[in-house]
């Protein structure tokens, strides 16, 4: 795939440069390779607030990622939404109600966490959704 109108320029894993022209040099220490690499250390470090990608996930991001799942499952099990993967509606109103307990359980524990965890705002939503969900629980039990 060499392209020699364009005058490019390919380095591969093994320090070699290939020239559009199709000729092989091996690289040094400070060609392309090991550019990269130093650029974003430094800026890394420049940035405080840029999280490295490895660093694990705050514990607030965590409950906030399981309480989105409950959440979808709890209405996907009271029959009110679809199975974004068979595209059936299903209820299973047993199903709904452990899901809607542990979203009471999650809010619960959110609501005892500190304000930096989780603004107001969130906190009132996130209570508002479970309300919505328990009411469409018993309106579901009502009518089976």
């Amino acid at each position: 795939m060499t392209d020699d109108s364009n005058g490019f320029t390919v380095v591969d894993k093994r320090k070699t440069v290939i020239e559009a022209s199709g000729d092989e040099s091996p690289s040094d220490e400070q060609d392309a390779v090991s550019e990269p690499a130093v650029e974003s250390v430094e800026a890394a470090e420049t940035n405080p607030e840029a999280e490295p990608s490895n660093q694990a996930p705050d514990v607030y991001m965590l409950v906030n990622y399981a309480l989105q799942m409950f959440i979808t499952t709890a209405w996907q099990r009271l029959g009110l939404w679809a199975d974004p993967a068979s595209g059936e509606v299903k209820e299973d109103l047993e199903q709904a109600r452990i899901a809607i307990d542990v979203v009471g359980d999650l809010v619960g524990r959110l609501d005892s966490a500190p304000e930096s965890s989780l603004s107001e705002r969130d906190r009132r939503e996130l209570k508002r959704i479970l309300n919505d969900l328990r009411m469409n629980y018993v309106s579901r039990r009502a009518e089976a």
